[in-house]
């Protein structure tokens, strides 16, 4: 039987969307697993939009949907047709649109939640016990979804704590365990399900970097479904 795994996009373009280096990397690893793979993301409006050239935000306003599409080459979704009992997991790439577009974290710190759609999908996978893979910033996007199925003695990685100094202290508050590692290994918490990497919070990863990254989060993933 074909393992079908759900990737959801926050848009596309690690200031604002997906991380697209991220995002294409599980897809070709999907890929080389013949592991089938269908795309969701929310259809509203992104947190904000930001030039890629110059780091600074823009006042145009962005659909979700409409820019994930473009790393799905169309094939895509609104998150709120996602039904976890089709799929065996599903997978995050970060980008700052993981954080910005899935969650209310910057602008709540601790108190933030999942905006609606996110946190259904989020919830009915979690209630299922289906597998969660996370990547960079969206283990911060599991981690609210776990503190909100009150399985706050999850634990995942978000790579070196050094470079999540801004997530840190909400795992803590969580009561949800930061695992340190390196930028070659993942983090695989069997009971609740999740598997991490830091991936691009290794700001000097290389793409062929987060391209191993994606492949042993993928592999790992499919160990553990053959396994059940």
């Amino acid at each position: 039987m074909t393992n079908r795994v759900a990737l959801f996009l926050s848009g596309s373009g690690y200031l604002d969307g997906s991380e697209i280096t991220e995002a294409t990397s599980l897809v070709i690893a999907l890929s080389k697993y013949n592991v089938a793979v269908d795309f969701f993301a929310p259809d509203r409006s992104q947190s904000d939009v930001v030039n890629h050239l110059s780091n600074e935000a823009t006042n145009e306003s962005r659909n979700i949907l409409t820019e994930s599409a473009r790393i799905a080459r169309g094939q895509i979704k609104p998150l709120n047709e996602f039904n976890s009992e089709l799929y065996d997991a599903v997978i995050l790439p970060g980008g700052f649109g993981a954080v910005k577009n899935f969650t209310t974290f910057l602008e709540d710190g601790i108190n933030g939640s999942l905006h609606s759609d996110i946190k259904t999908a989020l919830l009915n996978t979690i209630a299922h016990q289906k597998w969660i893979v996370g990547i960079c910033a969206a283990p911060l996007v599991i981690a609210i979804a776990m503190r909100d199925a009150k399985q706050t003695n999850a634990a995942l990685t978000f790579g070196h704590s050094s470079g999540a100094t801004d997530f840190i202290p909400a795992l803590n508050a969580w009561g949800i365990k930061h695992i340190d590692t390196k930028i070659n290994e993942y983090y695989l918490d069997k009971e609740h399900k999740i598997i991490t990497s830091g991936a691009y919070m290794f700001h000097d990863a290389k793409p062929y970097d987060i391209y191993l990254c994606a492949d042993f989060v993928i592999e790992t993933l499919l160990k553990q479904l053959s396994n059940h």
